[in-house]
């Protein structure tokens, strides 16, 4: 679209394949938007640039009419909702490790990115046996929100440096606490 302004939404840390073109690009896009200060300095991208931030699905907005709906609905449940690879190995051996009731419930899957489960087949096959755990996969943005509702904890040991992490506002919007590492985002 030769007099369309071109804009780059940049959501990836800079050593994500996906960003190699960027800098090669960089004629051809009149803007691009980045979701944290710490990842546009990360990019170290010249042109001109915006910082938005990130938001969260509108299935996950007001979904409790006040805080006492919201403390009626929580239950002794945690929740994984980010991509297998983001810490969901080191989650599974703290499960296994962990004394307590605290039930888990894990929403992950590389379905999301249409890439092959192949290489987390022995991992979901370890989430399905831990005690208190119940692996769902991936589920669209309104049953998720439905989904964690009742949960209490947001549990996501990310191993993977992000750059404003949805995963973290959506549990917050749902009234989880998040339970994280600072690497995560």
């Amino acid at each position: 679209a030769p007099h369309a302004v071109h804009v780059s939404w940049l959501h990836l840390t800079p050593d994500q394949t996906a960003m190699a073109p960027l800098h090669a690009m960089a004629s051809h896009i009149d803007c691009a938007v980045f979701v944290s200060q710490t990842q546009r300095a990360m990019t170290r991208y010249a042109g001109p640039g915006a910082v938005i931030g990130n938001g969260i699905a509108p299935a996950f907005e007001n979904m409790f009419a006040d805080a006492s709906e919201l403390r009626a609905a929580k239950q002794n449940r945690a929740a994984y909702t980010s991509m297998p690879y983001r810490g969901l190995h080191l989650l599974v051996e703290v499960i296994e490790k962990m004394r307590g009731n605290t039930a888990f419930d894990i929403y992950s899957a590389m379905q999301t990115y249409r890439v092959s489960e192949d290489r987390f087949f022995n991992l979901y096959e370890k989430v399905k046996k831990a005690p208190r755990t119940v692996y769902h996969g991936a589920l669209p943005q309104p049953a998720l929100a439905a989904a964690l509702q009742p949960a209490a904890f947001l549990s996501y040991p990310c191993a993977f440096i992000e750059t404003y992490c949805i995963s973290a506002l959506e549990a917050m919007a749902a009234g989880l606490k998040v339970v994280s590492i600072d690497l995560g985002a």
